[in-house]
């Protein structure tokens, strides 16, 4: 039927599902008098539409649209009351991350803006209906809807005839490009300050080794144990993460099978291998281009979890095997016992496993640390990523990349398994096997074409294995996916068909 002649229940309906950000006057109107003749029934939609949207809830539903429908649901005291508190804590984080990011604490006056920013774009702006019982319903600016469902945005504009907007003249698809390639800026500022710091001998000679035992021992348990111990175990339980998941194991097995049967590798180094190949830069590259492209960070989050959880225990076990005594990670005992003794103790030996696992016995006790423990070790996490850039710098300096032919096919095969081939991998799980939603799609693809995590030089450097794959990796691969991020946005973005 034409769109002005639909009935009543439509325009309802149409109104809900829009999570209302309709600027339809007529679906708004029907809306109103739906609520005030028969409150049940719009009641029992709100709720029927947040189910719907709760079994495969993102960042910004939790956030937006699902404590919306809660509110004027069945039970906006109880239900209502609980998603509106979730999406109170979640702008929290956020803001806390975006700062971060930026270089603000919040602690301080920008810091603090960036924190009421959130809240105030994603649930601040609209008093709670708990609070008000039987005020009016607000009108929800159309800018503020998150993840809007995308076929019926496009209906209803195919419906009354606007033509979409052309992707190149708009300005904010251009700034989210350009702060895309400044996310870049701080690797490259840190691994040159690095090599100045090799090259000038202003630490001394044993400044590399000392500062990666750091970032192995200290810094990087302490960060791991922070995240863990506050996010959610169960965030990363859904179909997104089974894309991306199916791409990362996939290309590190194929990284694993081509160091053997290729290189002929060790068993230490087909581990580091498979990490150059399939490990992602998720901490600082993910979060800021994340923050950039996608508006933001809930995906790379569970990213995280999912390396730390589940990949690194088997990269670090391969390593231990591999390298018999643990180099300096713990003290190997001889024989075959002694080897099965090195494997079971292992977890208690190796610090990022052990801070892994105490991180997630405390988020899955649900209990928070103190502030002056948290805050500690906050503050110790943070100088990980930094120090590493440093060390992944300083191991430029008296170090050629690879030369030889073999040398550079393996940097070739490695960095194409990394920026090519585990995002075409998760482009076909998520797009064909799984049909995610644009947004969702984009998000795994995105993510999965990060370059290789500095975590595979850190690993190499630890256990002392020659460090030269991984490092040239970091490097290639984290020039290399300036093109392919671009690419991935421009193909999957939401300007696009």
């Amino acid at each position: 039927m034409p769109y002005d002649e639909r009935s009543t229940e439509a325009l309802v309906m149409a109104y809900v599902e829009a999570d209302g950000s309709s600027d339809d006057p007529a679906e708004a109107t029907a809306y109103a008098a739906a609520s005030a003749a028969d409150p049940e029934r719009v009641r029992a939609l709100h709720d029927r539409r947040a189910d719907r949207l709760e079994r495969n809830a993102t960042w910004g539903t939790r956030a937006g649209a699902l404590p919306y429908h809660r509110e004027r649901g069945a039970d906006p005291g109880g239900r209502g009351r609980t998603a509106l508190s979730e999406a109170l804590r979640l702008c929290t984080e956020q803001a806390q991350a975006q700062a971060q990011v930026h270089g603000l604490g919040v602690g301080d006056g920008a810091g603090l803006t960036a924190v009421v920013a959130h809240h105030h774009r994603f649930a601040g702006v609209q008093e709670s209906a708990t609070s008000r019982p039987g005020a009016p319903v607000p009108r929800r600016p159309r800018r503020n809807r998150p993840y809007a469902d995308e076929d019926h945005g496009r209906r209803r504009t195919a419906i009354r005839g606007r033509p979409r907007p052309d992707p190149s003249a708009n300005p904010r698809t251009r700034g989210r490009m350009n702060s895309l390639l400044a996310c870049f800026a701080p690797i490259w500022i840190l691994t040159a300050a690095g090599y100045l710091v090799s090259r000038t001998g202003l630490l001394g000679e044993q400044a590399e080794p000392v500062l990666g035992r750091f970032v192995f021992h200290v810094a990087m348990p302490a960060a791991l144990f922070v995240m863990i111990s506050k996010a959610r175990l169960d965030t990363f339980a859904n179909t997104s993460m089974i894309a991306f998941a199916a791409g990362t194991v996939a290309v590190c097995a194929l990284g694993l099978l081509t160091a053997r049967r290729l290189f002929h590798h060790r068993l230490a180094d087909q581990a580091v291998s498979s990490m150059a190949a399939g490990y992602v830069n998720s901490a600082n590259l993910g979060i800021p281009v994340a923050l950039q492209v996608l508006g933001d960070a809930s995906f790379v989050a569970q990213i995280l979890l999912f390396q730390v959880l589940l990949i690194s225990p088997v990269i670090l076990t391969l390593l231990d095997a591999g390298t018999g005594a643990g180099n300096g990670v713990g003290n190997g005992v001889g024989g075959k016992s002694g080897g099965l003794t090195r494997m079971l103790l292992m977890p208690v030996r190796n610090p990022i496993i052990m801070a892994s696992a105490l991180g997630a016995v405390v988020s899955a006790a649900g209990w928070r640390l103190p502030t002056a423990l948290g805050h500690s070790c906050e503050l110790l996490g943070a100088a990980a990523v930094p120090t590493a850039l440093l060390t992944l710098g300083m191991s430029l300096h008296g170090r050629p990349a690879a030369t030889g032919p073999g040398q550079r096919l393996e940097v070739g095969v490695t960095v194409a398994l990394k920026t090519l081939v585990q995002p075409l991998i998760a482009l076909a799980v998520g797009g064909l096997l799984l049909h995610l939603p644009r947004h969702q799609l984009l998000a795994v693809v995105l993510c999965s074409a990060l370059p290789t995590a500095q975590n595979a030089f850190i690993y190499a450097r630890q256990y002392d294995l020659d460090t030269g794959l991984a490092r040239d990796s970091v490097m290639v691969s984290t020039l290399v996916s300036m093109a392919t991020l671009s690419i991935v946005y421009w193909t999957l973005g939401p300007s696009h068909p």
